[in-house]
């Protein structure tokens, strides 16, 4: 099994963060507003500067592979698999903060 990583400030689980991002915490799927892990998470978020460049980087990184998946490699006026453009769509779109 595998070893599951702490963020770089030790509170919050590196999955549990990614989760978060994507909107798969049981909490969020199921659209409770006051789950205590999804609250937990958004508060912590709120004061912790580390987590919250963490959370940062891994939207970037979602943004990127989404992008990813919706150009790929296909060559020019080919289509990309269902399976690629279904995965791609799957993934939540991070709307940037503002400033």
């Amino acid at each position: 099994m595998a070893k599951r990583k702490r963020s770089a400030c030790d509170f919050l689980m590196e999955d549990t963060l990614e989760a978060y991002l994507l909107g798969r915490l049981p909490g969020q799927q199921m659209g409770r507003e006051d789950d205590q892990e999804v609250q937990s998470v958004e508060e912590h978020l709120l004061w912790c500067e580390v987590c919250q460049m963490e959370a940062e980087a891994q939207e970037i990184e979602i943004r990127a592979l989404r992008v990813a998946l919706l150009i790929g490699t296909s060559a020019p006026g080919e289509r990309k698999p269902a399976k690629a453009r279904a995965m791609a769509l799957a993934l939540p779109t991070v709307a940037p903060e503002p400033l």
